[in-house]
């Protein structure tokens, strides 16, 4: 009886397999469109991360009753640094009116999104050394501010920041774009993205519908990168199977 022979896997095969597999993966593997690590342009040159939004809506918040651009607006702005001494970016977000003047009456909530890594274990070592008092003790899935419902569901903190104002914390995480919402009374404002409940993906280059949050940014290869990586590698096993 003869012996059979193995079929032969030519390199140009296995670049073929590597292909289809990195396909699949870019198809099956969800992009991390959650956060997007902030640009090098929003830098400043100290290594800070300084900003704003504002009412209206093009201007990246929507703003109800009082905060309405009609009653006057408000706008959110952030200055975030990493400190060299203790190796944490230290946060700070103040609220005021149009005018530059602080809201009054104080605040009866402030709401940051979190990355969905943050969980009532690690909850305390992402915000450390707070101005503020919170609802509860851990993160969760808030669809509303009780009187006040949210356009989408998001996953986050809830704060009391009464006259603590600006709102400041220290955290291990890096600074991304994320979502916020403020409330005091029945008025009520948040940024644009929140409206339709989008996040900034690989593509996004206008950030203006979004904040700087404090989240966990791991981010994996994004589908065209894997589809890359396969086509490279038919492009380098044709190569050398051309050459002998």
């Amino acid at each position: 009886m003869g012996k059979t022979s193995k079929p032969v896997t030519s390199p140009l095969n296995r670049a073929a397999g590597l292909l289809l597999v990195a396909t699949l993966l870019a198809i099956l593997v969800p992009v991390q469109s959650t956060y997007a690590v902030l640009i090098a342009s929003d830098w400043d040159g100290d290594g800070s991360v300084v900003g704003s939004r504002s009412t209206p809506e093009a201007s990246g918040i929507v703003g109800g009753l009082r905060y309405s651009t009609d009653e006057g607006g408000m706008s959110l702005s952030w200055s975030i640094q990493l400190n060299s001494a203790t190796g944490l970016w230290d946060y700070s977000y103040a609220i005021m009116d149009q005018d530059g003047t602080r809201i009054d009456p104080h605040l009866a909530h402030l709401f940051l999104q979190v990355d969905s890594s943050v969980t009532v274990d690690n909850f305390h070592e992402a915000y450390q050394d707070r101005s503020f008092a919170l609802t509860h003790d851990s993160p969760q899935a808030w669809t509303d501010f009780g009187n006040v419902d949210f356009p989408n569901p998001v996953y986050g903190i809830k704060m009391n920041p009464g006259n603590d104002n600006p709102v400041t914390f220290s955290s291990p995480f890096e600074p991304v774009w994320g979502h916020f919402a403020i409330k005091s009374g029945n008025a009520s404002a948040w940024n644009a993205a929140l409206e339709d409940g989008l996040e900034p993906t690989w593509d996004t280059t206008d950030f203006t519908n979004w904040v700087p949050i404090p989240a966990e940014a791991d981010p994996i290869p994004e589908p065209s990168t894997l589809v890359l990586l396969g086509v490279s590698a038919v492009a380098l096993a044709a190569r050398k199977r051309r050459s002998r």
